[in-house]
C-alpha cells in the first residue's frame, strides 16, 4: 500500500522525460519499490554489449543509446572540467599559504589526484589561506570611523 501511495504521489509530477537508458517504466517502478531508479534490463543489455555476445537492437534504442553516450561524454568532459578547476585551486592555495613549496611538484601530484582528495586539499588550504588573509571589510561603517579618527595608526607610509 505504501508503495501504491508512493507511486501515486508522483503521477504527473514530471519525473523527467522518459528514456529507455535512463528513465523506463522499470527505473520508476525499482524507485517506488526499493528506493532507487535503476533497470536491470538496462544494465543485462549494456554487460552483453560488453562481451563478444551479438546484440540485436531497434533503430529506436539506437538513437537512445546513442543519445545517452553523447550526455556520457558532456557529463565526462564536465567532470574533467571540474577536477582541472579543482586542481587549480588547490595548487593557488598551496602557493599561498606556503610559498617555498614546489609548484612544479605540487603540478605533479595534484594531476594524480582523484575528485574526492583534490576537495580535501583544497578545503585544508583554503582554511590556511582564510587563517593567513582574513578578510577585511574596506568600507567603514560611521560608528567604526568616528573609532578610527583618534586613532589612525592602521597603516603606516
Amino acid at each position: 500500500e505504501e508503495i501504491i501511495d508512493y507511486a501515486k504521489s508522483k503521477l504527473g509530477t514530471g519525473l523527467g522525460t522518459y528514456n529507455l537508458i535512463t528513465n523506463n517504466c522499470e527505473h520508476f517502478s525499482n524507485m517506488c519499490a526499493f528506493g532507487k531508479a535503476q533497470s536491470n534490463q538496462v544494465e543485462d543489455v549494456i554487460k552483453m554489449l560488453s562481451t563478444d555476445e551479438t546484440v540485436t537492437i531497434s533503430k529506436n534504442q539506437t538513437k537512445e543509446l546513442l543519445k545517452f553516450i553523447d550526455d556520457l561524454k558532456i557529463q565526462a568532459e564536465d567532470g574533467k572540467t571540474y577536477k582541472e578547476d579543482l586542481r587549480k585551486d588547490v595548487m593557488k592555495f598551496c602557493s599561498l599559504t606556503d610559498p617555498q613549496f614546489d609548484i612544479k611538484v605540487m603540478d605533479s601530484v595534484t594531476k594524480k589526484m582523484n575528485i574526492e582528495e583534490l576537495k580535501s586539499f583544497k578545503t585544508v588550504f583554503q582554511s590556511k589561506v582564510d587563517k593567513t588573509f582574513p578578510v577585511k571589510p574596506q568600507l567603514l561603517s560611521s560608528c567604526e570611523k568616528e573609532k578610527k579618527k583618534s586613532k589612525n595608526t592602521e597603516f603606516k607610509i
